[in-house]
Protein backbone atom coordinates (compact mmCIF):
# COMPACT_ATOMS: atom_id res chain seq x y z
CA UNK A 1 0.00 0.00 0.00
CA UNK A 2 1.42 3.38 -1.03
CA UNK A 3 1.58 6.32 1.42
CA UNK A 4 -1.33 8.05 -0.33
CA UNK A 5 -3.41 4.86 -0.17
CA UNK A 6 -2.67 4.63 3.57
CA UNK A 7 -3.86 8.22 4.08
CA UNK A 8 -6.99 7.53 2.03
CA UNK A 9 -7.70 4.51 4.24
CA UNK A 10 -7.36 6.69 7.35
CA UNK A 11 -9.82 9.13 5.79
CA UNK A 12 -12.32 6.33 5.14
CA UNK A 13 -12.00 5.07 8.70
CA UNK A 14 -12.60 8.57 10.04
CA UNK A 15 -15.76 8.86 7.92
CA UNK A 16 -17.16 5.67 9.41
CA UNK A 17 -15.81 6.18 12.93
CA UNK A 18 -14.04 2.82 12.66
CA UNK A 19 -11.13 1.66 14.82
CA UNK A 20 -11.37 4.64 17.16
CA UNK A 21 -8.73 4.05 19.89
CA UNK A 22 -9.90 3.92 23.47
CA UNK A 23 -8.51 6.47 25.90
CA UNK A 24 -6.32 5.15 28.70
CA UNK A 25 -7.41 5.81 32.27
CA UNK A 26 -5.69 8.83 33.86
CA UNK A 27 -4.86 9.07 37.54
CA UNK A 28 -6.17 12.55 38.33
CA UNK A 29 -4.10 12.72 41.51
CA UNK A 30 -0.91 12.89 39.42
CA UNK A 31 -2.04 15.92 37.38
CA UNK A 32 -0.23 19.20 38.02
CA UNK A 33 -3.02 21.78 37.91
CA UNK A 34 -0.53 24.67 37.98
CA UNK A 35 0.23 23.78 34.36
CA UNK A 36 -3.33 24.76 33.37
CA UNK A 37 -4.11 27.75 35.56
CA UNK A 38 -2.87 30.33 33.04
CA UNK A 39 -4.56 28.70 30.04
CA UNK A 40 -7.77 30.39 28.96
CA UNK A 41 -10.33 28.40 26.95
CA UNK A 42 -10.73 29.49 23.35
CA UNK A 43 -13.91 31.45 22.77
CA UNK A 44 -16.17 29.80 20.21
CA UNK A 45 -19.43 31.51 19.32
CA UNK A 46 -22.38 30.67 17.15
CA UNK A 47 -22.67 32.63 13.94
CA UNK A 48 -25.82 34.25 12.57
CA UNK A 49 -24.57 36.51 9.79
CA UNK A 50 -21.62 35.08 7.83
CA UNK A 51 -18.93 37.36 6.45
CA UNK A 52 -16.43 36.72 3.67
CA UNK A 53 -13.28 35.15 5.06
CA UNK A 54 -15.00 33.53 8.05
CA UNK A 55 -14.08 29.96 8.94
CA UNK A 56 -17.13 28.12 10.27
CA UNK A 57 -17.87 24.66 11.57
CA UNK A 58 -21.19 22.84 11.26
CA UNK A 59 -21.68 20.74 14.39
CA UNK A 60 -22.39 17.93 14.88
CA UNK A 61 -21.11 16.57 11.58
CA UNK A 62 -23.40 14.11 9.75
CA UNK A 63 -20.48 11.64 9.70
CA UNK A 64 -17.29 10.99 11.63
CA UNK A 65 -15.33 13.96 10.25
CA UNK A 66 -15.53 17.61 11.20
CA UNK A 67 -17.28 19.85 8.67
CA UNK A 68 -15.36 23.12 8.30
CA UNK A 69 -15.98 25.72 5.60
CA UNK A 70 -14.59 29.00 4.36
CA UNK A 71 -17.24 31.65 3.72
CA UNK A 72 -15.80 32.54 0.32
CA UNK A 73 -18.24 34.95 -1.27
CA UNK A 74 -21.53 36.70 -0.61
CA UNK A 75 -23.57 37.30 -3.75
CA UNK A 76 -26.14 39.97 -4.54
CA UNK A 77 -28.80 37.29 -5.10
CA UNK A 78 -28.79 36.58 -1.36
CA UNK A 79 -26.61 33.48 -1.43
CA UNK A 80 -23.33 32.67 0.29
CA UNK A 81 -20.74 30.36 -1.28
CA UNK A 82 -19.01 27.98 1.11
CA UNK A 83 -15.77 26.16 0.25
CA UNK A 84 -15.05 23.01 2.29
CA UNK A 85 -11.78 22.58 4.14
CA UNK A 86 -9.98 19.33 4.98
CA UNK A 87 -7.02 18.31 7.11
CA UNK A 88 -6.18 15.54 4.63
CA UNK A 89 -3.92 17.92 2.72
CA UNK A 90 -1.73 15.07 1.43
CA UNK A 91 -4.59 14.13 -0.93
CA UNK A 92 -4.71 17.61 -2.48
CA UNK A 93 -5.34 18.11 -6.20
CA UNK A 94 -4.52 21.11 -8.43
CA UNK A 95 -7.89 22.60 -7.33
CA UNK A 96 -6.90 22.79 -3.66
CA UNK A 97 -5.16 25.58 -1.75
CA UNK A 98 -2.89 24.82 1.20
CA UNK A 99 -3.39 27.13 4.19
CA UNK A 100 -2.37 27.33 7.83
CA UNK A 101 -5.18 28.09 10.26
CA UNK A 102 -4.85 28.14 14.03
CA UNK A 103 -1.65 26.10 13.83
CA UNK A 104 -3.25 23.37 11.69
CA UNK A 105 -2.70 22.61 8.01
CA UNK A 106 -5.76 22.48 5.77
CA UNK A 107 -6.66 22.47 2.12
CA UNK A 108 -9.47 24.67 0.82
CA UNK A 109 -11.31 22.71 -1.87
CA UNK A 110 -12.21 25.29 -4.50
CA UNK A 111 -13.98 22.75 -6.72
CA UNK A 112 -16.57 21.64 -4.14
CA UNK A 113 -18.32 24.89 -3.25
CA UNK A 114 -21.97 24.95 -2.18
CA UNK A 115 -24.37 27.90 -2.18
CA UNK A 116 -26.49 28.59 0.91
CA UNK A 117 -29.12 31.33 1.35
CA UNK A 118 -27.81 34.08 3.64
CA UNK A 119 -31.25 34.69 5.18
CA UNK A 120 -31.62 32.58 8.34
CA UNK A 121 -28.17 31.19 7.55
CA UNK A 122 -27.60 29.54 10.92
CA UNK A 123 -30.93 27.69 10.62
CA UNK A 124 -30.22 26.18 7.21
CA UNK A 125 -28.59 23.05 8.61
CA UNK A 126 -31.44 21.58 10.62
CA UNK A 127 -30.71 21.38 14.33
CA UNK A 128 -26.97 21.57 13.85
CA UNK A 129 -25.07 24.55 15.20
CA UNK A 130 -22.85 26.84 13.12
CA UNK A 131 -19.78 28.06 14.99
CA UNK A 132 -17.33 30.80 14.02
CA UNK A 133 -13.78 29.48 14.39
CA UNK A 134 -11.86 32.46 13.05
CA UNK A 135 -11.01 34.33 9.86
CA UNK A 136 -8.49 34.03 7.04
CA UNK A 137 -6.15 36.86 6.12
CA UNK A 138 -6.61 38.93 2.93
CA UNK A 139 -3.44 37.31 1.56
CA UNK A 140 -4.88 33.82 2.06
CA UNK A 141 -8.15 34.85 0.43
CA UNK A 142 -6.24 36.25 -2.57
CA UNK A 143 -4.40 32.96 -3.02
CA UNK A 144 -7.67 31.04 -2.90
CA UNK A 145 -9.25 33.42 -5.43
CA UNK A 146 -6.34 32.89 -7.83
CA UNK A 147 -6.88 29.12 -7.82
CA UNK A 148 -10.68 29.44 -7.88
CA UNK A 149 -10.52 31.74 -10.93
CA UNK A 150 -7.96 29.53 -12.69
CA UNK A 151 -5.10 32.05 -12.63
CA UNK A 152 -2.83 29.51 -10.95
CA UNK A 153 -2.71 25.88 -9.90
CA UNK A 154 -3.29 24.69 -6.36
CA UNK A 155 -0.94 22.68 -4.17
CA UNK A 156 -1.68 19.23 -5.64
CA UNK A 157 0.49 18.21 -8.58
CA UNK A 158 -1.75 15.53 -10.08
CA UNK A 159 -5.15 13.87 -10.25
CA UNK A 160 -6.07 10.19 -10.28
CA UNK A 161 -5.56 7.25 -7.94
CA UNK A 162 -6.28 7.83 -4.23
CA UNK A 163 -6.76 11.56 -4.83
CA UNK A 164 -9.58 10.96 -7.30
CA UNK A 165 -11.31 8.60 -4.86
CA UNK A 166 -10.83 11.16 -2.07
CA UNK A 167 -12.54 13.83 -4.18
CA UNK A 168 -15.41 11.47 -5.01
CA UNK A 169 -16.03 10.77 -1.33
CA UNK A 170 -15.71 14.44 -0.43
CA UNK A 171 -18.21 15.45 -3.11
CA UNK A 172 -20.68 12.88 -1.74
CA UNK A 173 -20.31 14.36 1.75
CA UNK A 174 -21.18 17.86 0.66
CA UNK A 175 -23.86 16.82 -1.81
CA UNK A 176 -25.49 14.95 1.06
CA UNK A 177 -25.36 18.09 3.22
CA UNK A 178 -26.80 20.17 0.37
CA UNK A 179 -29.62 17.63 -0.11
CA UNK A 180 -30.41 17.78 3.61
CA UNK A 181 -30.62 21.58 3.37
CA UNK A 182 -33.13 21.30 0.51
CA UNK A 183 -35.19 18.79 2.48
CA UNK A 184 -35.06 21.03 5.53
CA UNK A 185 -36.23 24.01 3.48
CA UNK A 186 -39.13 22.00 2.06
CA UNK A 187 -40.10 20.87 5.57
CA UNK A 188 -40.14 24.46 6.83
CA UNK A 189 -42.30 25.53 3.88
CA UNK A 190 -44.72 22.70 4.65
CA UNK A 191 -44.85 23.79 8.30
CA UNK A 192 -45.60 27.39 7.38
CA UNK A 193 -48.25 26.24 4.90
CA UNK A 194 -49.90 24.06 7.57
CA UNK A 195 -50.29 27.05 9.90
CA UNK A 196 -51.70 29.08 7.01
CA UNK A 197 -54.23 26.39 6.08
CA UNK A 198 -55.48 26.14 9.66
CA UNK A 199 -55.30 29.78 10.64
CA UNK A 200 -59.04 29.76 11.42
CA UNK A 201 -58.12 28.21 14.77
CA UNK A 202 -55.68 31.02 15.41
CA UNK A 203 -58.29 33.64 14.50
CA UNK A 204 -60.81 32.00 16.82
CA UNK A 205 -58.36 32.30 19.68
CA UNK A 206 -57.24 35.86 18.93
CA UNK A 207 -55.93 37.61 22.02
CA UNK A 208 -55.42 34.34 23.88
CA UNK A 209 -52.28 33.06 22.16
CA UNK A 210 -49.48 31.99 24.47
CA UNK A 211 -45.85 31.61 23.45
CA UNK A 212 -45.39 28.36 25.35
CA UNK A 213 -47.20 25.09 25.91
CA UNK A 214 -46.91 21.34 26.43
CA UNK A 215 -48.55 18.28 24.91
CA UNK A 216 -47.74 14.55 24.81
CA UNK A 217 -44.41 15.05 26.55
CA UNK A 218 -43.27 17.84 24.21
CA UNK A 219 -42.81 21.31 25.66
CA UNK A 220 -42.57 24.24 23.28
CA UNK A 221 -41.63 27.88 23.35
CA UNK A 222 -41.93 30.43 20.56
CA UNK A 223 -39.20 33.07 20.33
CA UNK A 224 -41.15 35.91 18.71
CA UNK A 225 -38.03 38.03 18.16
CA UNK A 226 -36.04 35.33 16.36
CA UNK A 227 -39.19 33.76 14.84
CA UNK A 228 -38.15 30.31 16.05
CA UNK A 229 -40.29 27.50 17.45
CA UNK A 230 -38.35 25.53 20.08
CA UNK A 231 -39.48 22.00 20.96
CA UNK A 232 -38.09 20.36 24.11
CA UNK A 233 -38.99 16.69 24.71
CA UNK A 234 -39.28 15.49 28.30
CA UNK A 235 -36.20 13.74 29.66
CA UNK A 236 -37.77 10.27 29.40
CA UNK A 237 -38.31 10.80 25.64
CA UNK A 238 -34.82 12.06 24.77
CA UNK A 239 -32.92 9.46 22.75
CA UNK A 240 -36.03 7.50 21.80
CA UNK A 241 -37.10 7.12 18.18
CA UNK A 242 -40.21 9.20 17.74
CA UNK A 243 -42.06 11.20 15.12
CA UNK A 244 -43.34 14.65 16.10
CA UNK A 245 -46.03 15.94 13.74
CA UNK A 246 -48.97 18.23 13.34
CA UNK A 247 -52.26 16.65 12.28
CA UNK A 248 -55.63 18.27 11.70
CA UNK A 249 -58.57 17.37 9.46
CA UNK A 250 -56.54 14.72 7.64
CA UNK A 251 -53.70 17.19 7.04
CA UNK A 252 -50.25 16.09 8.35
CA UNK A 253 -46.81 17.66 8.48
CA UNK A 254 -43.80 16.02 10.17
CA UNK A 255 -41.71 18.30 12.38
CA UNK A 256 -39.07 15.75 13.38
CA UNK A 257 -38.42 12.03 12.96
CA UNK A 258 -35.67 9.97 14.59
CA UNK A 259 -33.90 9.86 17.95
CA UNK A 260 -35.19 12.83 19.89
CA UNK A 261 -32.56 15.39 20.92
CA UNK A 262 -32.93 17.66 23.93
CA UNK A 263 -34.00 20.57 21.75
CA UNK A 264 -35.40 21.06 18.25
CA UNK A 265 -35.47 24.51 16.63
CA UNK A 266 -37.69 25.36 13.66
CA UNK A 267 -37.93 28.76 11.94
CA UNK A 268 -41.59 29.80 11.87
CA UNK A 269 -43.18 33.12 10.93
CA UNK A 270 -46.88 32.49 11.55
CA UNK A 271 -46.94 30.85 14.98
CA UNK A 272 -50.20 29.95 16.68
CA UNK A 273 -50.47 28.37 20.14
CA UNK A 274 -53.99 27.15 19.48
CA UNK A 275 -52.95 25.33 16.30
CA UNK A 276 -50.12 23.56 18.12
CA UNK A 277 -52.37 22.67 21.04
CA UNK A 278 -54.97 21.16 18.72
CA UNK A 279 -52.71 19.34 16.27
CA UNK A 280 -49.42 18.29 17.94
CA UNK A 281 -48.93 14.49 17.94
CA UNK A 282 -46.11 12.12 18.93
CA UNK A 283 -45.77 8.65 17.36
CA UNK A 284 -43.35 5.76 17.70
CA UNK A 285 -41.04 5.25 14.71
Amino acid sequence: MTPLEEILELYKQALKLEDVPEYEDIDIETLDYDVFKNIKPKEIKEIKIPEEGDIIEIFPSPDGLEMIFLVFRKYRNGYVELLPMSKFWELATPEDVLIDFEGETYIVETDLGIDVPEENFSKRFGNRKVFLLGKLTPQQIKEIEDVYEGRKKGIGKMWGGPKEEFKTLESRRYFSLFTQMIEEEEKLLELSAFFERHKKYALAAAGEEKTWGEKEGIRWFYDSEEKILILAPEENLVGKRKRILLEAEGDRVVLFEGELPEKIELPLENYSHSILERSLRVEDV
